[in-house]
């Protein structure tokens, strides 16, 4: 490879090796992404401007001691790059005559110095750290909360879910005040509002109501979303926390009223290609 006066990276690569591109690209994969760009530059230049060779493999101890001829002194960032490079051919048995090299590394302690970085977890995608609930897990949801059933445990995890997602009831209120003494006339009464609910909760307060427990309220209320989240088969526990954050997370306003709406198509409506909440839908439908 011929020296030339101006350096351009690729034009290096294409005078390269296809051996010595697939040895810098498993370079690259022990360094983040971040660093990656400066450090293909500096084995780019290594390679070009200092020692005039495209193929790696025929690197030797020799062309090392021109660039490092003390191997004491300190180096720069930039230096450590090379330096780096270096270490990894010759670690990993990409040179042809390795002689000379065992003078300064010692082969197993430097292989094991070269780990491979690791994706970083990303908190909006992670089921662990992520406390709102991807749309997968919303529908996965929604086909339970959809289901026709007189069984009481499945209605609690239903009747728990509206409170929380639908309705925007606090989940202290939830676990601690709503009883059937809050129910009456097919009407849910928290905290001065009042909620129409549909018929299978009327029969499911009816049913706490015959049950022989000295609290018919939803102190119980982790269980009942946890099982819910099994019905479900999420991969990760269900919390009432969760649910309080997609719900937020997925809260609509509506510019005609300023109310807000869970963005479920049931709560919308089209209006001249306007979307509104149903209430003022159907009100400027009439008008």
């Amino acid at each position: 490879m011929s020296v030339k006066e101006t350096y351009n990276s690729g034009d290096i690569e294409s005078l390269l090796s296809d051996n010595s591109k697939q040895i810098i690209e498993e370079f690259l994969t022990y360094y983040g992404k971040s660093s990656q760009a400066n450090m293909r530059t500096n084995v780019y230049r290594l390679l070009y401007d200092e020692l005039s060779e495209e193929e790696v493999s025929n690197l030797t101890f020799e062309d090392y001691l021109k660039i490092f001829p003390d191997g004491d002194r300190t180096l720069s960032s930039q230096e450590s790059y090379r330096h780096s490079f270096f270490r990894f051919i010759y670690a990993f048995n990409y040179l042809l005559e390795p002689e000379g090299f065992e003078k300064r590394f010692i082969k197993e302690k430097e292989r094991r110095s070269f780990k491979k970085t690791t994706k970083s977890k990303d908190k909006s995608t992670d089921l662990n750290t992520r406390k709102v609930l991807t749309l997968e897990e919303l529908t996965s949801i929604q086909k339970v909360i959809e289901i026709n059933s007189t069984k009481l445990d499945t209605l609690k995890m239903q009747f728990c879910w509206l409170a929380i997602f639908e309705l925007g009831l606090d989940v202290d209120e939830l676990r601690r005040n709503v009883t059937c003494k809050n129910f009456s006339n097919g009407k849910l009464q928290v905290e001065g509002m009042s909620y129409n609910l549909d018929e299978k909760f009327h029969y499911m307060f009816e049913k706490i109501r015959e049950s022989d427990t000295s609290y018919d309220g939803f102190w119980s209320l982790n269980d009942i979303l946890q099982k819910l989240g099994k019905f479900a088969h999420l991969e990760r526990k269900l919390l009432p926390s969760m649910v309080k954050q997609t719900r937020k997370a997925y809260m609509v306003t509506c510019g005609n009223c300023g109310n807000q709406y869970t963005n479920l198509s049931s709560n919308w409506l089209s209006i001249n290609n306007r979307i509104v909440c149903i209430e003022c839908g159907e009100a400027l439908k009439k008008n």
